[in-house]
C-alpha cells in the first residue's frame, strides 16, 4: 500500500497572472475574444480545456489569457471553472 503523501510544491499551480506580466499583441488579441465571449453570454462557465478547445487556444495561452481576466476582477475561478465575477 502506497503512503506516501502529495508533495505541495508538485501541485497544480493556480491560473492567475500577474497584470504587471505583459501580453504580446496575439494575446491581446485572443483576450479580447474571450472577454467579448463572456460578455455575450453571462452564464457561461468553463473549465480550462474546454476554454482552450472553445477559443482554439494553446494551453499556455489558455492560461495567461484566463489568468489575466481573473487577476483583472473580469473572470473567477472556482474550483478551475471560469466565469463572469459578479461582485457579490
Amino acid at each position: 500500500m502506497n503512503t506516501q503523501r502529495a508533495d505541495p510544491q508538485r501541485s497544480p499551480k493556480p491560473l492567475i497572472l500577474p497584470l504587471e506580466v505583459p501580453l504580446n499583441a496575439h494575446e491581446q488579441r485572443l483576450m479580447t475574444r474571450v472577454r467579448s465571449e463572456f460578455v455575450e453570454m453571462p452564464c457561461l462557465s468553463l473549465a480550462a480545456p474546454q476554454a482552450q478547445r472553445l477559443f482554439g487556444l494553446t494551453s499556455q495561452e489558455c492560461e495567461r489569457v484566463l489568468g489575466r481576466l481573473v487577476a483583472s476582477g473580469f473572470l473567477s475561478n472556482t474550483h478551475g471553472v471560469f466565469r463572469r465575477h459578479t461582485g457579490a
